[in-house]
């Protein structure tokens, strides 16, 4: 699972440290750098996993506006089997006068052992192999425009490498937003987007790879959505068509289209779908205020679902939410408050204490009052 993360001059993320546990809670105040973080981790995901130029990915616009340097580096700690650590490190540097970004460093060790390292000396830019026993694997020239770690094929001298970066690509960071969820698909995806638009089209290929997942996922709706019967894709010309089935009072089942049903009703489908549909080689699912949507009643079900699905390895869940039932729930043991003292200050991260609060006071309510913190 993913255990630290560290930024420097990006946005409102100035030498920014947050540790991460098997589950977080992230609260704050709006504009504190809560979706900035999840926003960075997809970043990363990006650069690394799908081998995105690292101009697509980081441009001098997310450089820190009171900061003058041209210089952003970056950290990602995972843990594997609770045992090993993996560090990968990044350091870019911008020309914002050119519009120009490059990598200046990347690195990748194990338990302080170097798998892979780049540099750029000079004008030269090259990179070095190490297979998983520590050994030398060659040097070579390498573009500084893309990760070295995500353009190295898996060969069985370097599956430490290879686990890290497949590991980093099941991190799933999502902003639902019900309204662009439409139930046209004209082909497979292997993951959602962050605004989940391709729903359709990720449920498509989940129903193939993962049928016994899809099972399971029906019959929970058919616990939280009144009247639900099964998801179904349907053939329509060249596309197909992601429908819902409904069952009315008198037993009738009509299928509705995807697009026809309420935002509520597809942003809990969705929800549900994400905990549901985890690889079961362990993922990391990132939401950003999953309550948008739904009602109080519906809210509580999913939280409880995402609390037990998540909290077991290899499983990991990172949330950011305002409302009051993940704070009770998870605020004391897993919540960090994220906040800033203005436009122009550095996002801070404090650790919410399983003692904070007094008695007979409930944490939503010491948030609503400012009582989180004593200073």
């Amino acid at each position: 699972m993913l255990s630290r993360l560290y930024a420097d001059n990006f946005r409102c993320l100035v030498n920014f440290e947050l540790s991460l546990g098997r589950i977080v809670l992230l609260l704050g105040p709006n504009g504190a750098g809560k979706s900035t973080i999840l926003d960075l981790l997809e970043r990363l995901r990006r650069l690394v996993v799908d081998g995105a130029r690292i101009d697509d990915c980081f441009t001098s616009a997310d450089l820190t506006a009171w900061e003058t340097r041209p210089e952003q580096r970056f950290e990602l700690d995972m843990v594997r089997d609770d045992a090993h650590l993996f560090r990968y490190a990044l350091t870019l540097s911008h020309d914002p006068d050119r519009r120009r970004v490059r990598i200046e460093r990347e690195t990748l060790h194990r338990d302080g052992q170097a798998l892979f390292e780049f540099a750029v000396d000079g004008s030269e830019a090259r990179a070095r192999l190490f297979r998983d026993d520590g050994s030398a694997g060659g040097e070579y020239l390498f573009d500084w425009s893309r990760s070295g770690v995500g353009a190295l094929h898996e060969r069985p001298a370097n599956t430490q490498l290879t686990w890290f970066r497949r590991r980093l690509g099941s991190l799933l960071v999502v902003r639902p937003n019900p309204m662009l969820i439409g139930g046209e698909t004209r082909e497979e995806v292997t993951r959602p987007d962050p605004r989940l638009g391709n729903f359709a089209s990720w449920y498509r290929w989940l129903s193939q790879e993962q049928p016994g997942a899809v099972m399971a996922l029906n019959t929970a709706l058919r616990e939280v959505l009144p009247g639900f019967d099964v998801l179904r894709l349907r053939q329509s010309g060249e596309a197909k068509l992601l429908e819902a089935t409904m069952q009315g009072p008198d037993g009738r089942r009509i299928a509705w289209r995807l697009a026809d049903l309420s935002d509520g009703e597809r942003a809990l489908i969705a929800l549900y779908t994400l905990i549901h549909c985890l690889p079961d080689g362990g993922a990391t699912l990132c939401v950003d205020e999953p309550e948008n949507f739904l009602a109080l009643p519906e809210i509580g079900p999913w939280l409880d679902r995402f609390d037990e699905r998540c909290a077991e390895p290899p499983q990991q869940g990172i949330l950011i939410s305002h409302h009051p039932r993940p704070i009770n729930l998870l605020a004391r043991d897993a919540g960090y408050w994220i906040d800033r003292d203005g436009p122009l200050a550095p996002t801070r991260v404090r650790r919410i204490a399983p003692g904070t609060g007094a008695a007979g006071v409930s944490m939503d309510q010491l948030v609503e009052r400012g009582w989180v913190f004593d200073e």
